[in-house]
């Protein structure tokens, strides 16, 4: 390869030593300003399916600090089992979605990338988020997310939840809440 084939037009500063100084354009050019680069997506509603203390409206509520009592709507998943991990419940997946497998819960959209990192925090490490199946009252199926259990199955026991017993108790949820980072979006009137 010969260097004449890497060079496609001449420098502009040939073009300047070849003409006078009474030839030289100083006209400012207009510029094109560049689109603003946006290195993270739109945020995309996200419908989460609740089953524990989340389905109280007022935790919840707290958790998002809410003007307004968050809209619940009754749902239940299959694919997974609900396990107890001390006073709380945990979903842990099955192999087979059948009827036995059933947990009835809520249903909230997160309209907001703070709201999925405030409720992400208050579940703890514990927990992560997984897809599912909503089946909203009245049948209606809906791809959707749910917090399983993020430690150890040998963790977990069997049991039923109630969420009022927990919220009368008052167990850990207060400290969960209080370490939530402050809304910078939400003043209270």
């Amino acid at each position: 390869m010969h260097m004449d084939d890497y060079i496609e037009e001449p420098s502009p500063w040939v073009q300047l030593e070849s003409k006078s100084p009474g030839q030289l354009d100083f006209t400012p050019k207009p510029r094109v300003q560049p689109a603003p680069v946006s290195f993270r997506p739109e945020f995309e509603d996200h419908l989460l399916f609740f089953y524990g203390t989340l389905t109280l409206p007022h935790f919840l509520k707290a958790i998002l600090s809410l003007s307004d009592s968050p809209i619940l709507t009754p749902a239940h998943i299959t694919g997974f089992l609900l396990k107890m991990w001390g006073p709380y419940p945990a979903l842990v997946p099955t192999r087979d979605s059948g009827d036995g497998d059933r947990v009835n819960g809520w249903a909230y959209v997160v309209k907001t990338e703070h709201h999925l990192t405030r409720l992400k925090i208050y579940e703890t490490e514990n927990y992560k988020l997984a897809p599912c199946t909503v089946m909203l009252e009245g049948g209606e199926a809906k791809d959707g997310w749910t917090f399983i259990w993020n430690g150890y199955p040998e963790e977990l026991k069997d049991g039923t939840f109630t969420p009022n017993s927990v919220a009368l108790q008052g167990l850990g949820h207060k400290d969960s809440i209080n370490a939530l980072p402050p809304d910078p979006w939400f003043s209270p009137l």
